[in-house]
């Protein structure tokens, strides 16, 4: 579990079932009783949308790590039969 305090670029983290990519992170002090919070730019990893969202410091976020592979897949093209 990471903290909201612990949200940087490049960061891989899980939220609302999702898996997102940190874009840009910046922590804003509040006013008065307002407590701070951190403002994000996230990268959803699937579909590559983009959304801002404010994290509030008693959130918990998954942290996650991905591995990138690079494989290849042998495709066969069928020959027509000449019958």
């Amino acid at each position: 579990m990471a903290a909201e305090s612990d949200l940087r670029p490049g960061v891989i983290v899980q939220a609302e079932e999702q898996m997102y990519r940190v874009l840009t992170a910046e922590y804003r002090a509040g006013g008065g009783k307002m407590p701070g919070a951190s403002y994000t730019r996230l990268q959803d990893v699937v579909s590559g949308s983009v959304t801002d969202r404010r994290f509030r410091p008693e959130e918990k976020l998954m942290s996650l790590t991905l591995e990138r592979e690079t494989m290849e897949f042998p495709i066969r093209t069928a020959m027509p039969s000449t019958s």
